[in-house]
């Protein structure tokens, strides 16, 4: 709708070249985001995600719309019908039912440490310090800064706590334990006293973005090499699940791999 408005109130008899038809569509969002954006003060992220479909259906509106005009001549009234869209697909989406499918995502890393030195690093991580953990765009963009994690016991059923910033808390419970190799989290989380970012509100909601479990896994490769394994699984529940996924890879690999790299410096000879 947004992008085909611009092509529906054109001045008749102005150019009509596909050019026209996908710049003004493209600008249009643009400045809608940039408009929102400073209003709401939402997430950069958020709207960053979120401008690659919006710009898709811009310009599909935009194209629709153009090559309307350009068969008619003339600005219909039916063409007014394109506003309305939105509406009407809003009430025809709510008679899907959309599936929760479940997607994982991987990272590893190469340690120079034997996997016992690397299991006490894993198990329990002590205070993350700033200067410890690389800065990315992620960050920038709001998403929260794990700072510790802590274990009750050594044991199959404890309870593992991984703290962030902003009073974000996963609470772990330990599925798999094979010391040295293996353990395996069931997650839960717990909610700050009030979701800030736009990715805190998702994580709450537990409706369309879920986070299910986390794994290490640790594979020797020679005496004083180890090859360590993150995978994180979660759940998705949209209409758009392919785009969605995309997304939560970033995320995720990106949460993974400096983590890692934490505990690749705290253990590395």
């Amino acid at each position: 709708m947004i992008g085909a408005i611009p092509v529906i109130f054109n001045v008749p008899g102005s150019s009509s070249s596909n050019k026209i038809y996908i710049a003004q569509p493209v600008i249009t969002i643009l400045i809608f985001f940039l408009f929102s954006f400073f209003i709401c003060r939402a997430d950069l992220l958020f709207y960053l995600f979120i401008l690659i479909p919006y710009l898709i259906g811009a310009i599909a509106g935009g194209m629709l719309a153009g090559l309307y005009r350009r068969k008619y001549q003339v600005t219909r009234p039916i063409l007014f019908f394109i506003l309305f869209l939105p509406f009407l697909s809003s009430l025809a989406e709510k008679q899907f039912y959309s599936r929760p499918v479940m997607y994982s995502v991987s990272n590893t890393i190469l340690i120079h440490a034997a996997p016992q030195q690397i299991w006490g690093n894993i198990i329990r991580i002590k205070e993350i310090r700033e200067d410890e953990i690389s800065r990315g765009f992620l960050d920038y963009a709001g998403l929260p800064r794990p700072l510790y994690a802590e274990l009750d016991q050594d044991t199959l059923g404890a309870t593992h706590i991984g703290n962030f910033d902003d009073g974000l808390s996963f609470y772990e419970k330990v599925i798999v334990w094979e010391k040295n190799q293996r353990i395996v989290f069931d997650i839960k989380i717990i909610p700050p006293p009030a979701a800030k970012s736009i990715f805190e509100k998702q994580i709450m909601q537990n409706d369309h973005f879920r986070i299910i479990g986390a794994s290490y896994d640790l594979t020797q490769i020679d005496p004083l090499t180890t090859q360590l394994r993150l995978t994180s699984s979660y759940e998705l529940r949209s209409h758009i699940n392919w785009y969605s996924a995309l997304c939560g890879n970033i995320l995720l690999k990106d949460f993974q791999a400096r983590l890692l790299s934490v505990v690749k410096a705290r253990c590395d000879k």
